[in-house]
């Protein structure tokens, strides 16, 4: 149960930012990103509901992560990329409006659903 925050994108998301930029013309750098930050954890139980199990967490082991992420070199590395925050500020994405149409838990559904298919 490790608390992070994650930068992500939902891929339908994506396809709307991208209409959006085109339709309007405009050109630079952009950093399309869902509304909200996610964590591991939510996602993960999010994740779990949607199949119909349920998930629990635990904190047990968080001390190992905290410790890994202090290690020097490669340990320390993989395991902030694993457990740490990835994320970018949120005024960088607020430009073409409108692209945001579904959230996590929305994206999530909608995306068991296709692979379901």
């Amino acid at each position: 149960s490790v608390t992070n925050s994650r930068s992500m994108i939902y891929i339908e998301n994506l396809n709307e930012f991208l209409r959006l930029v085109i339709e309007e013309g405009q050109g630079g750098i952009f950093f399309p990103q869902n509304e909200q930050y996610s964590s591991t954890a939510e996602l993960v139980q999010i994740i779990g509901r949607e199949k119909g199990r349920r998930i629990r967490l635990c904190s047990v082991l968080n001390p190992l992560v905290w410790l890994g992420a202090h290690f020097p070199g490669k340990i320390g590395r993989l395991t902030n990329k694993a457990f740490g925050s990835l994320t970018y500020d949120k005024e960088l994405s607020k430009k073409p409006a409108g692209y945001q149409c579904y959230g996590l838990q929305e994206s999530i559904r909608r995306t068991e659903q296709k692979g379901e298919m």
